[in-house]
């Protein structure tokens, strides 16, 4: 089903037809009035698996419709539906979408990772020497053990050497000489972090 929508601000178009009861009087000098036909055709939003029905700040079913080849969701509801913030400013036409911030919201666990040592067939190393087009295996070990940070690993100088990560754990990285030249490799691991020297001959 086609319906023609009279004067609506196509620069307002989020925030008068899809916002949700925000007015925008205050942008209105800015924006220009046009004629614009718009399809509704009974579009379903489902989020996480289950429908959800957009409404605006009265309660009121707000229908998504397609224009022009783009489907047009009512932005208020849909982001407050993903748990967002969702403010208007009317002076600039700009809709701000943010993160909540709850409050006495507890602040993320420092790290137990106490140690982290870079090593070669189970030695510990700070330098290792290699040829250009020479691929080795270097591992990290962390202490504790079984912990759940994320483990990177980064060369400083990818012109020198590369460096890819080899299992799922990330512990264990192949190193492979690019380039004559000395680069550092980095890992870290919940803020610890440990370097080793690669130098390429």
């Amino acid at each position: 089903m086609v319906k023609r929508i009279q004067g609506i601000v196509i620069g307002m178009l989020v925030a008068v037809l899809l916002f949700g009861g925000v007015a925008a009087a205050a942008a209105a000098t800015a924006a220009r009035n046009e004629t614009i036909s718009v399809t509704f055709r009974n579009i379903r939003i489902v989020l996480d698996g289950k429908e959800f029905i957009p409404k605006d700040v009265d309660d009121n079913i707000v229908e998504p419709f397609i224009y022009n080849g783009t489907t047009y969701l009512p932005v208020r509801a849909v982001s407050q539906a993903l748990d967002r913030e969702v403010s208007w400013d009317g002076s600039t036409s700009t809709v701000y979408i943010d993160s909540k911030d709850p409050e006495g919201s507890e602040p993320p666990p420092a790290s137990e990772v106490q140690s982290v040592v870079i090593t070669y067939e189970g030695i510990t190393v700070t330098d290792v020497t290699a040829s250009v087009d020479d691929s080795f295996k270097l591992r990290v070990r962390v202490e504790p053990v079984g912990g759940q940070e994320e483990i990177i690993w980064v060369s400083s100088n990818r012109n020198v050497f590369e460096v890819v990560i080899t299992n799922t754990a990330g512990t264990e990285a192949t190193i492979t000489g690019k380039g004559r030249g000395t680069a550092t490799l980095t890992v870290s691991v919940g803020g610890v972090e440990a370097e080793c020297t690669i130098r390429i001959r």
